[in-house]
């Protein structure tokens, strides 16, 4: 136990100590209100990782489609050179 501080609840003089039942009323508003605020902070952290994942897919999506243009492109390549030049003798 610290030296200091003592078990006591902390009342304005003059004033009476909360009864059992009104400290427990406290302390349950009191956990409300970190439930509230960790329940946000939930919330967020949630939203910024949905934000991440959605993103990363959408750039997966993108960088495959990319890929197969390449791919295409590159077949209309292989195409045109077995076909040869084209002149105006084999047009």
């Amino acid at each position: 136990m610290e030296v200091g501080r003592s078990n006591k609840p902390k009342t304005e003089p003059g004033k009476q100590p909360l009864s059992a039942a009104q400290q427990e009323f406290v302390r349950m508003e009191l956990q409300k209100v970190r439930n509230c605020s960790l329940r946000t902070r939930n919330r967020a952290t949630g939203m910024i990782v949905g934000a991440f994942v959605v993103g990363l897919f959408g750039y997966t999506v993108y960088s495959v489609k990319q890929e197969r243009v390449v791919e295409e492109v590159d077949e209309e390549v292989r195409i045109a050179i077995v076909r040869g030049p084209r002149t105006g003798a084999n047009s």
